[in-house]
This record gives structure tokens, sequence and C-alpha cells, in this order.
């Protein structure tokens, strides 16, 4: 029976992430990240599954001391890299599909394990997916989906089983996964495990998070050391430039990530209204509460500015997914029918989300329109070097594109002067600019050092061409 569930909950939930996908972006892919990934994959591929050390055409300019920007988690590459280069672009639409398919399909194997109640097991699938971090994950092509797959097995097996020789091989192997997929993961399961293995005496786990970090530098043969030291100069870098934005913005994405949180508070207000807080006190709801709660807890945490260089606040919401669907289901079980209520609630909220997110990614270009490609095919043979892009975030993609020698700011500064503008020029030689039309700060100022002639107009963009204000200086 546990296998049918698994095919029940896999097929459905890959309809609903497919349908939630096509609805957002169609057949259109998600900018930024995308290619970094899809560049890094190619390179694999191509230098006979080596890693690479840069990105050919790509000159990779810091605002900080040059770091190792391809010191990055390599196991979702290598993965993608089997695969034939011509389905990448298919790859990259439905690869997190999967994934988050599979992942969808623990809480549903976890709750009918312990219920034998298929609408449970459904149901737990259903809230997996069904909320603003399931959809987000639809659209892009990163490695978080996978490494949220690696966590969500941690969490499963630490709640079901006891430490013993089998467990702990387990975690530890996942645990060297998780750091070879996503540094992100790395900190969740961290923030997670720890506090854990305190609260509920399962000390022998610890071995697993430091046999895990020697798996990750023995199996990457010394390479994890590199991600490691990158990982702490980024938050490091972020110590001293902090995310500056206001305390009410930063709760509301994180209240909104995942709504079904709105339904796990009910179920626990419902328990000791009903003084039925006795359930909470069971071995296994506890564990599965804490592994439901602590991303948020997180994410509440980190939106303390002084902490805000652990990363984006609302993204530790993400490790909730799985969790937090085995918790309702299960209190469900055990709680009043006002929980459905609550949790049809829920499903209005998350597609409200869904809604808003559309539109977010049609206002702000987020897809790669289909006559962009088109258009980059018509670049691929001019003689353009160290073109620059404006918004940085779409450097990569002109490149997948084109092949062109791109110059890629990495995570450029917010205040540009007229010096800095004219020391990056003369620092690559940079003659030719291509902007996505919209409002861009840095390209404006632009006009204050050089003179720009516009050469060529696109649909969605445009290229300039530079000139010395002063030819004769």
């Amino acid at each position: 029976m546990i296998l049918i569930v698994t095919l029940l909950c896999f097929v459905s939930s890959f309809s609903v992430l497919f349908l939630t996908r096509t609805y957002l972006a169609g057949n259109r892919l998600s900018t930024g990240d995308t290619f970094f990934h899809l560049l890094v994959i190619e390179s694999i591929r191509k230098h006979h599954w080596r890693f690479p050390s840069s990105l050919e055409n790509v000159t990779f300019d810091y605002d900080i001391k040059p770091y190792n920007y391809l010191a990055y988690p390599p196991l979702f590459h290598y993965i993608v890299a089997l695969f034939p280069t011509k389905s990448y672009p298919i790859i990259a639409k439905i690869f997190n599909l999967i994934i988050l398919s599979f992942l969808s399909t623990l809480p549903a194997i976890f709750v009918y394990s312990i219920t034998s109640n298929l609408v449970l097991a459904m149901f737990s699938s259903f809230i997996t997916v069904f909320n603003l971090s399931g959809f987000e994950n639809a659209v892009m092509f990163t490695p978080r989906p996978l490494g949220l797959l690696f966590y969500s097995l941690v969490v499963s097996i630490t709640v079901l089983y006891p430490p013993n020789l089998y467990s702990i091989l387990a975690i530890t192997v996942l645990v060297m996964l998780i750091n070879l997929t996503h540094k992100f993961a790395t900190q969740t399961v961290i923030f997670g495990l720890l506090p854990y293995v305190f609260i509920f005496n399962r000390l022998p786990f610890l071995a697993s998070i430091v046999l895990g970090f020697f798996l990750a530098v023995l199996v990457s043969r010394g390479f994890y050391f590199k991600i490691l030291k990158e990982h702490y100069n980024w938050l490091y870098f972020y110590s001293l430039n902090p995310y500056k934005r206001r305390l009410a913005p930063k709760l509301r994405r994180i209240f909104t990530d995942n709504f079904w949180y709105l339904s796990l508070v009910v179920s626990l207000v419902l328990f000791f209204i009903s003084k039925n807080e006795s359930v909470l006190y069971n071995d296994l709801i506890a564990k599965v509460t804490f592994w439901a709660f602590v991303p948020i807890l997180t994410a509440l945490f980190v939106s303390i500015p002084a902490l805000s260089f652990l990363g984006e606040d609302y993204r530790y919401v993400q490790y909730g997914v799985a969790p937090v669907g085995i918790a309702i289901s299960l209190y469900i079980e055990n709680s009043q029918a006002y929980v459905w209520l609550v949790s049809l609630i829920c499903v209005f909220m998350s597609l409200l989300a869904l809604f808003k997110l559309k539109r977010h990614l049609h206002d702000s270009n987020y897809l790669v329109h289909p006559d962009d490609i088109s258009s980059y095919r018509s670049l691929r043979n001019d003689s353009l070097s160290n073109l620059l892009v404006f918004p940085h975030i779409r450097t990569l993609e002109v490149n997948y594109f084109t092949g062109l020698r791109m110059v890629h700011l990495v995570r450029p500064k917010s205040i540009w002067t007229p010096q800095h503008l004219e020391n990056l020029l003369n620092k690559y030689g940079i003659q030719f600019v291509l902007k996505f039309k919209g409002d861009s700060q840095i390209f404006e100022k632009l006009k204050d050092v050089v003179q720009i002639n516009k050469i060529l107009v696109f649909t969605n963009f445009e290229l300039y061409k530079l000139t010395p204000k002063n030819p004769n200086a």
C-alpha cells in the first residue's frame, strides 16, 4: 500500500506543480541564477567532468576583494550534466518539478505509516507543494529543491528512528549531500539539528554533523574546503554590508511564504482550549512540531538586522514545507473539524499568493521573453567584446545565448560615483552596453562619464556604443 500512496502522491504533486509552473511561466525560463547553473553544467560536460574555475567568456567583477564566485556546491550540476546538452532548456523547466514531487511524497509516506489514512497522507503531500515557497521553487532552476529534499529526509529519519548505527550513517550521508548541494541548506540543517540533539537527547547525531562535513571534504577531494571558505567570506561580507530592509516587509514576507503555519497555530490553540494538550506531549508529535517551527523561528531570528548576514530570512521558511505538512495532518487526526475550515482558508490564501506571484513575475521581467532569444541570435556574430549588461542579473542569460564576452557585476554596490564607473570601463575596455528596458540608475550615471549612442533596438533591450566625451584625452 505504501507504494500506491507514493505513486499517487508523486503523480498528483507533479500534476499540480506542472500546472502551477505553466500558469506562472508558460514555457519560459526564469532569468538570473538559472543561467549561472546552466553555464556551470555545460562547462562540466565540455571539460571532461571537471568543475569550472571560470566560465568561458565571462569576467566576474567584484566590488569587494575577489572571492571565488565559482566555489559552489557541485552535486546538483553533476546530476544535471548526466543528461544530453541539448536537453538542458527542457531540464531547467522540469527538473525541480520532479524533485519537488519526490519531496511531497515524504510527508505522505510518513503520515500514512503512522495513521494508515490515505486522505491525510494525500493532504500532507498537497500542503508541501501548495504554498508560495513551492510556487517559487517550481519556476526557478536552482539546487534549492534538492537541498530541501535532503533536509526533509534528515527530518524524517531523526523523528522516526532513534540514534543507532544505521540512522547515524544515514544522516551522515545526508549531511554530506546537503553540504555538496546548497550552502543555505547547510545553514538550515545545522540550525535545526544542533538544537534537536540537545532538546530530545539525541547526542549521537552530533557525530553525523562532524562526519558529514568530513565526508564532503573526502568525496570532493578537498574542493569542499574552498566552498566553506567562500561560504564564510560571503557571510563576513554581509555582516559588514547587511540587508537594509524595514522590519514590517520582512515579517510580511516570512508569514506569507507558507500560509499553512496558520493552520498549525490554530491546531495548537484548539488543543489547549479543548484541554487536549496532552497530544503535544506525544513524543512523535513533539518532534514533528519542533521541526515544523524551527524554520519560521530561524527566519524571525534572522530578521533582526544584526543577524541578517545569515541570509534572506524568508528563505528559511521554505525548509518547513515537509514538516508542516506532516504536523498538520497528524494534528487533524487528533483535533476537531475546525482545522479543516482553517485549511480551506490556507488554500484560498495560497491561491492569492499564486496570483500575486504571477503578476510579480510579469512586472519584474523575471522570465526570459521568447523574442529575446531570437534577438540574441542576431548578436552572436557581432564583434562585441567585454559587454556590460543592465540589469546585471541578466548578464549570464545573454552570455548563454550569444557566447559573447561579458563583464558580470557580482553584488554591485548600490551607490556608483562617476569615478567608479570610469574605473570599471577603463579596467575592462568596455565599449558596448546592452540595456533591458526599464529604470537603471547605474546606466543613467554612465552619461556623466561617456557619450552613449544607441546602435541597435530590439523588442526588450537596446545596444549602446560608448565613446569618450573627450576623444583627445
